[in-house]
């Protein structure tokens, strides 16, 4: 399974030409040269955008406009709502674009990118007065930051499940109980 997630800040009903450029961009970057051959390897696309429902209406036409060498992997997306933003839905968009019912996918939340936002706004003070170049420099800085930190956690998180799993397993076994 591979996972887009779209954001568009100014998401209008009826164009989505940002969102559309933006998810070809992902799609060629990550199926390389040969599209539908390699992207054959994904069985499922499965894309989170927060308006997931109203995005999907004519993608396989506006593609087929404006992409056409990727218009027949609209045929492996899915495009589902990440789950904070399903209750400013209809009830029907809530169970046809649901990550709670879509296979693979009901452990995920699909808000990969929107709790980096909250951090990100503190730097807003500090880089308001600098100039462009400066300004990227530092919102890299500060990414990279916040991808190692999540990268060092994710180790101890990782040798934490390993280290619960064996205790587990080593009960399992030996038939004592948890203490």
């Amino acid at each position: 399974m591979f996972i887009i997630q779209l954001i568009s800040p100014n998401h209008d009903t009826f164009r989505f030409a940002n969102a559309d450029f933006a998810l070809a961009h992902a799609l060629r970057r990550f199926t390389g040269a040969l599209f539908i051959t390699s992207a054959k390897f994904f069985s499922r696309i499965v894309i989170s955008y927060d308006v997931a429902c109203q995005y999907s209406i004519y993608l396989r036409r506006r593609f087929e406009a404006n992409f056409p060498e990727l218009a027949d992997l609209v045929d492996f997306m899915h495009l589902l709502i990440p789950k904070k933003h399903l209750d400013g839905h209809k009830d029907d968009c809530k169970y046809r674009f649901s990550l709670n019912y879509f296979k693979g996918a009901r452990r995920s939340h699909g808000e990969g990118i929107e709790p980096l936002w909250g951090e990100t706004k503190q730097s807003g003070g500090s880089t308001r007065q600098m100039n462009h170049g400066h300004r990227h420099d530092t919102l890299n800085d500060f990414h990279n930051d916040w991808n190692w930190t999540k990268l060092q956690g994710l180790g101890m998180f990782s040798r934490t499940q390993n280290f619960l799993l064996s205790d587990r397993l080593s009960r399992v076994f030996t038939g004592t109980s948890p203490q």
